[in-house]
């Protein structure tokens, strides 16, 4: 996070982040947002769609205290999904055929930045059952995959 911190932007994001961390009912409140933009634009997000569900349910899972995230990985991946719920950010997302590019290109960087800890949720989750692409926030839904690939 110290390579980023330069950027007045990104700090105010950082700082809305770690004070999301301290009040949960906020930070679902987040995750709840971040699921129904992921299901409502999924054609606007390509390949990025499952990566980004498999990231909400990994913060979802530490929330709960079923599942360790280091507090940086934490601390990045709320500052992107603050990001990515915000209608109104770099490129407003009613700009149609437009509007998402920024929001993807900070969850590719934030993907990538993360990619070890996710792979690790989804290894670690993979051993209880596998989690399927569409992942949702209530878990009184019924979870089907998609598909009989294996999560990445």
């Amino acid at each position: 996070m110290s390579q980023f911190s330069g950027n007045i932007g990104i700090k105010l994001f950082l700082s809305a982040a770690k004070k999301m961390l301290k009040n949960t009912p906020r930070l679902m409140k987040l995750l709840k947002e971040g699921q129904i933009k992921l299901d409502s634009n999924s054609e606007h997000l390509g390949e990025v769609k499952d990566r980004l569900g498999k990231l909400i349910a990994m913060i979802r899972y530490s929330v709960q205290g079923k599942y360790k995230v280091p507090v940086r990985t934490l601390v990045s991946t709320i500052s992107g999904l603050i990001y990515f719920v915000n209608p109104v950010d770099f490129i407003p997302d009613f700009l149609l055929g437009v509007g998402f590019i920024d929001d993807i290109a900070v969850i590719v960087f934030l993907l990538n930045l993360i990619r070890q800890d996710l792979d690790d949720f989804v290894a670690w989750h993979n051993q209880l059952q596998p989690l399927p692409t569409d992942v949702v926030i209530e878990t009184t839904h019924k979870l089907e995959p998609q598909n009989s690939d294996p999560v990445e």
